[in-house]
């Protein structure tokens, strides 16, 4: 008996600490965490209108070569208007472009890539 009390005093400790724990507070699901991806698709100097990028899948994204003339082409971003909208419904929220309308990264924008 007296070898079985030290496994019983671990096993009470145990579940009392367990017992009086509580979940890791902030572990809800952040929208703004994901990434979605956008091709562009009209004419050079409309990059900053956001109705010009269709969201395309990730396997599309990733197997798009942009070459051709100087202008945008492809955008990894964490911001859409409505995530709740089905793929490819969602619409960017915003591009940045510099002076040449080529767009540019910015905080939402993770990744950019322009034709050359």
């Amino acid at each position: 008996m007296i070898r079985y009390i030290t496994s019983v005093f671990a096993l009470i400790i145990a579940v009392g600490a367990v017992a009086f724990t509580s979940p890791k507070q902030g572990t809800k699901h952040n929208p703004k965490t994901l990434s979605y991806y956008f091709q562009f698709t009209g004419p050079h100097g409309q990059e900053a209108d956001e109705t010009l990028w269709q969201e395309i899948s990730l396997s599309d994204y990733n197997s798009l070569t942009c070459a051709g003339s100087n202008k945008g082409c492809k955008i990894t971003t964490s911001a859409v208007v409505d995530p709740s909208q089905p793929f490819p419904d969602r619409e960017i929220s915003s591009v940045t472009v510099n002076a040449n309308s080529v767009p540019q990264p910015s905080m939402d924008n993770t990744e950019v890539k322009n034709k050359p």
